[in-house]
């Protein structure tokens, strides 16, 4: 027999001896008793490992045990809930290090973790506005109508009256001129809700009268035709409505509901009306909810009811306005305390109707009222944009977009894409399909102007508009080196930067604005001179020198780099 070199020596090797032996050919006999050891050592050493084995097992079910009895409560995750981290001495004979770990309060601080740092993407266009648009305004009222956006009254010189559809397909604005019965008197600060094919319209101000010292407040109900395209007046019976402007409306089912307003001699209303858009009949709601309403003004409400539901009723218990989601929101406006920022509720379906404070998770929007809520249908969200508030920079003017996710009550985190818009105040928004628009308002303590701001919401949309933009500003980079590197020292020809574009993207639309064959042949890096026309047979492609191709602020200089400061 020989000793096998240390080197090739393994501790569970078949025979699970210090050495192993060969067999000679004249000493047959020897090996297999030599054999029958091995094997023999070979099954003791598996039954040291099995009693490892239960002793770790042993401690940990030990650990466990402990823990119960002193009551601690495990948290309910899907792993498992205490892991051992131990490391094995089955040669060496020293004892195990078992260190446990509390996952379960790990999971936790993850998620919550996860939740601040929860982001919702959302990003401005950059359309070109169309050559003719209404006029500057605020306190107007821009409503969805059957497919129609129409815009209709506000204050710019003047308190308007004047009626102009938007054209989402086109981007354009069209005036109308109705028919029929004599138009309504210019307001601004009134309401305006969509029933059918119709734009119902209630209350608002024609401004503020020197002779009787007090501004103008109005209490009718006017009642525009988007296919006839001409107004009327109904007749409406019940008890009398106080006159009042900045109020806010909703419809429910066959009803128009009205809370809130602000009267002409400048005090606050905290009633509730109802008025029925097939019999024009009011029907004051005030003492009808199990909570009297805060007095307040300048404020923004929604109504989210099931579709395909037919409402009689307010008060028709069913099943659908159980879920917790539906009924009208009200959010922030100017109260007698002060400017709010809550977020509340009017449940719908029970006797007498409920009203709630909806305690919501993440940080809240600040205080403001003049601002917007719209509902985000596909994405289940609530969106609060612009207003004013006394404490916050630029006059009190604001340019935050809140966003409230339905499903859990939560503020998400908005990580804005594209141009800053100004601050904005007593607007007018609608959502249609994934944007948002936005027309109109104060701005800085001026009007804001009179283009439609797009606000995209589709998280696939957005990733598609930044591929793009991305691409622009890599081409406005190119542009950038040219200035900076004018001339070729060596060959006297100026320098043409080369793109690090990518045209391998078949879903983009690779840059339509841009002439891809100017792009593809004059702007790449060379050292020679460069032809003075293209082939006719030739393709476009990209030339990468050196590692200038991975560097956007660099370019290579035949071995020397320029860099962009």
């Amino acid at each position: 027999t020989t000793r096998r070199d240390s080197k090739s020596f393994h501790p569970f090797h078949w025979s699970n001896a210090p050495y192993y032996l060969e067999a000679a050919p004249d000493n047959l006999t020897k090996t297999k008793a030599t054999l029958e050891h091995n094997s023999k050592e070979r099954e003791r050493i598996l039954h040291r490992l099995d009693d490892e084995r239960k002793e770790v097992y042993t401690q940990i079910s030990t650990k466990e045990n402990e823990s119960k009895s002193k009551n601690y409560r495990m948290p309910q995750i899907r792993s498992q809930p205490v892991r051992a981290s131990f490391k094995p001495s089955l040669l060496t004979g020293q004892e195990h290090e078992l260190e446990y770990l509390d996952v379960g309060k790990q999971i936790e601080a993850n998620e919550e973790r996860n939740r601040e740092k929860e982001t919702y993407r959302v990003a401005w266009y950059d359309f070109p506005q169309p050559p003719w648009k209404p006029a500057d305004r605020e306190e107007t009222t821009m409503t969805i109508v059957a497919g129609n956006i129409v815009l209709f009254g506000g204050f710019g010189a003047k308190p308007l009256d004047d009626v102009c559809f938007f054209d989402q397909q086109r981007f354009s604005w069209i005036h109308v001129t109705p028919h029929g019965e004599r138009a309504p008197e210019p307001r601004c600060g009134h309401s305006a809700v969509a029933f059918g094919r119709n734009l119902v319209i209630f209350g608002g101000e024609r401004g503020f009268s020197k002779e009787l010292s007090r501004r103008e407040v109005l209490n009718d109900v006017r009642v525009f035709s988007t296919e006839r395209l001409e107004w009327k007046t109904p007749r409406w019976s019940g008890d009398a409505l106080e006159p009042r402007t900045n109020h806010v409306a909703v419809v429910v089912g066959r009803f128009m509901v009205i809370q809130g307003g602000i009267s002409a001699k400048g005090n606050l209303f905290n009633d509730l009306w109802a008025i029925h858009l097939k019999t024009y009949k009011w029907v004051n709601l005030t003492n009808m909810v199990d909570e009297r309403l805060p007095a307040c003004a300048y404020h923004a409400a929604i109504s989210i009811i099931p579709k395909g539901v037919s409402i009689s009723s307010l008060f028709d218990d069913l099943p659908e306005f159980r879920n917790p989601k539906y009924g009208i929101y009200y959010f922030g406006g100017q109260t007698p305390e002060g400017v709010s920022n809550e977020l509340s509720i009017l449940r719908l379906g029970t006797y007498p109707l409920r009203f709630q404070r909806i305690e919501t998770r993440g940080p809240k929007p600040s205080p403001r009222f003049g601002h917007t809520l719209v509902h985000y249908e596909i994405g289940e969200l609530l969106i609060v944009y612009g207003g004013m508030n006394n404490k916050a920079a630029e006059g009190g003017f604001l340019s935050e977009l809140n966003i409230l996710r339905l499903k859990n009550f939560e503020w998400l985190h908005v990580s804005l894409f594209g141009q800053q818009r100004p601050t904005r105040a007593f607007h007018a928004a609608v959502c249609v399909d994934t944007k948002m628009l936005v027309f109109g308002g104060l701005s800085g303590g001026s009007l804001g102007g009179a283009d439609v701001n797009v606000l995209e919401l589709d998280d696939n949309r957005i990733t598609l508009l930044t591929r793009k933009v991305n691409n622009r500003e890599r081409l406005m980079l190119v542009h950038q080196f040219r200035e900076e590197i004018p001339f070729n020292l060596r060959t006297g020809n100026h320098f043409r930067a080369h793109s690090t574009l990518s045209f391998d993207s078949p879903r983009s639309k690779r840059l339509n604005d841009y002439n891809i064959s100017h792009l593809a042949y004059q702007n790449f890096v060379t050292r020679f001179p460069v032809p003075s026309q293209r082939p006719n047979n030739s393709n476009s492609c990209l030339l990468y020198t050196s590692d200038a191709a991975d560097d956007l602020l660099c370019v290579d200089l035949g071995g020397r780099r320029i860099l962009k400061k």
